[in-house]
C-alpha cells in the first residue's frame, strides 16, 4: 500500500508535466492538430521495467523479438480513449504475428481509476503504470497520448504524438511485421 501511495504521488507530477500540451483545453483547436505528428526514428528504444497492473514486472527486454506498440495515455484524455478501441482491435487481430501493446498510464485518478477504466473498456492488452524512470527514457513526452511503435530489434520505428486513426496504425504495424 506504502509503494501505491508513492506512486500515486509521483505519477500525479509526472501526468501533470505530461499534458502541457497536448491533452487540454486546446484540444480540437488548430495547436493540438499541429502536435499529432508523426515522425520515423530509427533509435534505439531505451530499456525499461514497469509495474503492471496484475504486479508483474514488464520490460522492453519482454517484448525481444516482437512487434511494439507502447501507448502513453491517461483515463481522463479524451484522444487517449478515442484510440482504446482500435488498440484493442489491432492486437487482437494481429497479436499471434509477434504484435504486442503495452499501454503505459499516467494514471493522475489513481490506479483504482486506471483498473477500473481497463475493465470497463475491455482492454486486452497489458497495462502498466508510469515511472519517473520511463518519462526521462522516452522524453520529450510533449503530449498525451504518445506512442511508440518499435520493431522486433529494439529500434523505434515511429513515434506518433497525438491520436490517430487505426488505419495509420495499422499501416505501420503491418510494415513493421513485415506482413
Amino acid at each position: 500500500m506504502k509503494y501505491k501511495m508513492k506512486m500515486l504521488s509521483l505519477v500525479s507530477l509526472l501526468t501533470a508535466a505530461v499534458t502541457i500540451s497536448g491533452c487540454n483545453a486546446k484540444q480540437g483547436s488548430a495547436a493540438a492538430k499541429d502536435l499529432a505528428k508523426t515522425t520515423a526514428n530509427s533509435s534505439k528504444a531505451a530499456d525499461f521495467v514497469l509495474k503492471a497492473l496484475e504486479g508483474d514486472d514488464v520490460s522492453l527486454e519482454s517484448y525481444k523479438g516482437k512487434v511494439l506498440l507502447l501507448n502513453v495515455w491517461d483515463t481522463w484524455c479524451p484522444p487517449c480513449r478515442a484510440e482504446i478501441p482500435a488498440f484493442i482491435e489491432l492486437y487482437d487481430k494481429y497479436n499471434s504475428r509477434g504484435f504486442e501493446i503495452l499501454g503505459v498510464a499516467g494514471g493522475r485518478q489513481g490506479v483504482r481509476a486506471v483498473e477500473s477504466f481497463v475493465k470497463d473498456y475491455g482492454i486486452s492488452y497489458p497495462i502498466a503504470l508510469l515511472t519517473a524512470d520511463f518519462y526521462q527514457a522516452y522524453s520529450p513526452l510533449e503530449s498525451i497520448p504518445t506512442t511508440f511503435l518499435i520493431d522486433r530489434h529494439g529500434n523505434i520505428h515511429k513515434k506518433y504524438i497525438g491520436a490517430r486513426p487505426k488505419s495509420v496504425f495499422e499501416r505501420d504495424i503491418l510494415e513493421a511485421l513485415d506482413i
